[in-house]
């Protein structure tokens, strides 16, 4: 179930990423050197999100509920870049997203070690970020298309669909398998 999710989440996830520097030189007219100090940003509050933020959410809500909440805001964030227009309005967008992608990837690892025996947890570990190393191959190529043909917004809501579609996903078919919250 966790493996499927990434690759539903990571398909979107990763055309967005992948076009994403086309669509801030062409909307925002950034320079190189602009979207260099964005991406900066962006790995900042990744930093920040992964120092502060795992253990009070993970406290709270437990391992799966916290991987299913960072999906569904991230879910969020991703049609919510489809509407900024303004350089303001994409950092603010870029904030939060930001820190739900990086709980996220944080979640996901630690869910994935948890679930599964030690002895194959490497295995598990493998395929997951194989899935996203496919993803690395496909969705560049797929978000090229989208981004040709229908434009940044639409790719924006594939990215928020697939992430969506994965989060439910989760839920419904995860909970048995990996909630590993004792209630």
């Amino acid at each position: 179930d966790l493996v499927l999710f990434s690759v539903m989440a990571g398909l979107g996830v990763s055309m967005f990423r992948a076009m994403f520097s086309l669509f801030a030189a062409d909307q925002f007219h950034m320079t190189a050197e602009d979207l260099g100090y964005y991406m900066s940003f962006s790995g900042q509050v990744g930093v920040v999100a992964n120092a502060f933020l795992v253990d009070p959410v993970v406290a709270h809500l437990g391992d799966f509920w916290s991987l299913v909440a960072a999906a569904g805001c991230a879910s969020v964030g991703y049609a919510c870049y489809g509407f900024a227009q303004t350089y303001s309005q994409l950092l603010a967008v870029t904030a939060p997203t930001s820190t739900c992608n990086a709980l996220l990837y944080v979640f996901t690892g630690a869910l994935m070690t948890k679930v599964v025996p030690e002895a194959v947890s490497g295995t598990a570990i493998s395929l997951s970020h194989s899935s996203r190393a496919l993803n690395s191959i496909v969705a560049p190529v797929m978000g090229g298309y989208v981004y040709t043909h229908f434009g940044f917004p639409h790719l924006c809501l594939i990215a928020c669909a697939t992430t969506a579609c994965a989060t439910a996903y989760l839920a419904v078919h995860g909970r048995r398998t990996l909630d590993t919250t004792k209630k």
